[in-house]
């Protein structure tokens, strides 16, 4: 059910900057998805952090001897990391706030980054603020999370569906078996990230990815001394030459 609300919470924010882009008539292009792509390290951050705090709320609150609403519960805890989400959010803004008064080429050409930025991580804290704890209002059960105890061990509510079993089944053995033997696990990680460094030569690299454009931008220079009326005859003449080939 967490995993849900984040699954929802997350294409929203960013389908929601991508509608403001295009109220605004910015086209997506190679710049705007890059802000899009970098801003979504930020929209995750936003739809986990509540849907914790209101999980973690609702496990204390199933303990308690004598235990509130579900809605006082989840109001409360959005509230709690309501100041946590505005100011991390203020924070990253303000980091790209220089980059709209940046002129010139690189103004133009990093500024769609900035405002796609700009625009999903704005979208994503009004959708913390808003759609994730009516989700989890809605979703989480008034027990999630809470401690139990079980044949001598304490064990979640939270990890009562089947998927969260298989995958704690095939995740902890795993993970007693890297710590009991920590020189093997170092050993294999160590030639793991070795084959990944390897790797790095034959991966290429490049600012940007080749584009298939379609259209050809041509300067034409004369010499020196040319007037404007010979060369308006022979760049028309050029243009009507280049024209004549089949697929121009």
């Amino acid at each position: 059910r967490t995993a849900l609300i984040s699954v929802v919470a997350i294409p929203l924010s960013l389908v929601a900057a991508a509608a403001i882009l295009a109220w605004r008539g910015v086209t997506l292009d190679t710049m705007t998805v890059a802000g899009l792509v970098i801003a979504l390290g930020e929209v995750v951050d936003d739809a986990i952090i509540d849907v914790e705090n209101i999980q973690r709320r609702l496990a204390i609150n199933a303990g308690s001897p004598s235990p509130r609403s579900r809605l006082a519960v989840v109001l409360e805890a959005s509230l709690e990391v309501r100041s946590a989400v505005v100011y991390a959010t203020l924070i990253v803004v303000l980091v790209f706030l220089p980059v709209y008064f940046m002129d010139g080429l690189s103004g133009a050409f990093f500024r769609p980054l900035a405002v796609a930025y700009v625009l999903a991580v704005g979208a994503s804290l009004v959708v913390a603020l808003t759609v994730t704890p009516a989700l989890a209002l809605m979703l989480l059960e008034p027990g999630a999370g809470a401690e139990v105890r079980v044949d001598g061990h304490t064990r979640s509510t939270a990890d009562a569906g089947p998927l969260s079993r298989i995958l704690r089944a095939w995740y902890r053995p795993i993970v007693e078996r890297a710590v009991k033997r920590t020189r093997a696990a170092g050993a294999f990680f160590g030639i793991l990230i070795a084959a990944a460094v390897g790797l790095v030569p034959i991966l290429g690299e490049g600012f940007l990815p080749d584009f298939h454009e379609t259209d050809f931008l041509m300067h034409w220079v004369g010499r020196p001394g040319t007037s404007v009326e010979e060369m308006d005859r022979i760049t028309v003449r050029a243009s009507k030459e280049l024209r004549a080939i089949p697929g121009v």
